[in-house]
């Protein structure tokens, strides 16, 4: 018996199958993909024509699509965040100063498969800031809320039958406060709609997306709203909040700009979302 020559036809024979195996895959793909004219991820309620996974890089590649009237609302509602919140104001740096970048992030947002908005984030260059210009090295810890608190407040929602609800603070980064000491001075992006005079750049007055101390100045400007409302924390980080009103409760847990709730009965939870959309914007 020549073991030799029947390895060999072994492996041959697996190998045909292989590639048989393997074109056929790529022949079913390719047809399937042929048949629904597409031939990338989709999203429910999205034009099939997009791919959710490619949006534009830049403002002139989001002017040169099909849907440029619908990323036009989405820089039009960031700059308006920025507006509303009084996040900046124009000024004359003096010489020698140093003056940010930004980078302006695009994205489709979704839902387990279902489109949801198309946004747009302007973010300062974090990575070009000088400590000791616009940054305290030892005031930028921001404390989150850890998997296992997540765990707990899943547990209590369970053991209570409640439901266990979720809030997204839209532009939260922009309600927190600069500190006096840390100036930070933007040049405008090239979509910036209002008008700069020659020499200005932005200075910022609130704590922007990609600044070192974003999350920080976030956090303390949301820890102080939950105390000041009547909702204190119960745990060190300040990351867990809690109301009690006889027998209910309602426990807030804090991760980043979004939050988790706990609530026992509806009138805490109204009551809760009634003061909070009076000074935040929730998505």
């Amino acid at each position: 018996v020549n073991t030799e020559a029947n390895t060999y036809t072994r492996v041959t024979q697996h190998q045909w199958l292989m590639d048989k195996l393997d074109l056929s895959k790529a022949v079913l793909e390719e047809q399937q993909a042929n048949l629904a004219g597409i031939s990338h991820r989709t999203l429910k309620g999205l034009p099939t024509s997009i791919d959710p996974d490619r949006p534009p890089k830049k403002y002139k590649d989001a002017m040169s699509r099909d849907d440029r009237q619908e990323w036009a609302e989405a820089y039009d509602k960031e700059y308006r965040g920025f507006k509303e919140r009084k996040a900046f104001k124009i000024v004359r740096p003096k010489p020698g100063v140093k003056i940010h970048d930004t980078l302006t992030r695009l994205e489709y947002k979704e839902d387990n498969g279902t489109f949801l908005k198309r946004k747009v984030r302007l973010c300062a260059r974090g990575d070009q800031q000088v400590e000791g210009e616009s940054f305290n090295s030892s005031d930028l810890y921001a404390p989150t809320l850890k998997a296992p608190e997540a765990r707990l407040l899943a547990a209590i929602a369970a053991e209570h039958g409640c439901p266990l609800l979720k809030t997204d603070t839209r532009q939260a980064f922009l309600y927190g406060e600069m500190g006096e000491d840390e100036l930070v001075y933007i040049r405008p992006p090239d979509w910036w709609p209002e008008p700069i005079p020659e020499g200005h750049v932005l200075l910022l007055l609130k704590s922007m997306y990609g600044t070192k101390q974003a999350a920080r100045r976030w956090h303390i400007c949301i820890s102080d709203w939950m105390e000041q409302n009547g909702y204190p924390a119960v745990n060190s980080e300040k990351t867990i909040f809690m109301k009690r009103q006889g027998s209910d409760f309602i426990i807030h847990g804090l991760f980043v700009d979004d939050m988790m709730h706990v609530p026992t009965c509806d009138k805490l939870r109204d009551e809760f979302l009634t003061l909070y959309q009076k000074d935040f914007e929730i998505t």
